[in-house]
């Protein structure tokens, strides 16, 4: 009896979350992700992200985004880490370089346009941050992907 009782439990997993629905057959449901404490709520995540990739074109600032989210800088940035994994700056430098790619593959747009629509400085800041994200000039990776 006893090897029958150690052999049930190592063939199904410890799921208390359960009680009798798994011996009754009935669906089983994963339990609901747990959000990261200190970090965004769902709609705070959503709505900064949204007006992150809105305006990649212009000047963001950190008092800008706190004001949507109803929180105060140093509290945004501590929450926007913990949601986003990143810094505010890293994560907007990250969507800029990725609409860059995709301005680079879709037009035959000259890096400089290409640098001032994406919200950077001019040719040389898009060559600096490319080369640091991507790891290759961006006029280099443009000839690499031109037929992708």
């Amino acid at each position: 009896m006893a090897y029958h009782q150690t052999l049930r439990s190592e063939t199904r997993p410890s799921m208390p979350w359960l009680g009798s629905a798994a011996d009754d057959g009935k669906e089983i449901l994963p339990p609901l992700p747990v959000y990261a404490r200190g970090g965004f709520a769902p709609w705070q995540k959503r709505r900064v992200e949204a007006y992150l990739t809105q305006n990649l074109g212009h000047s963001v600032g950190i008092k800008t985004l706190a004001g949507m989210v109803s929180l105060s800088a140093s509290h945004f940035c501590r929450a926007f880490k913990r949601s986003f994994g990143k810094t505010p700056h890293a994560y907007l430098v990250g969507l800029r370089v990725e609409r860059a790619k995709q301005m680079m593959q879709s037009t035959a747009e000259p890096l400089s346009q290409i640098a001032l629509a994406c919200g950077l400085a001019d040719h040389a800041h898009l060559c600096m941050i490319f080369r640091r994200w991507v790891g290759v000039a961006p006029s280099a990776w443009r000839r690499l992907h031109q037929g992708a």
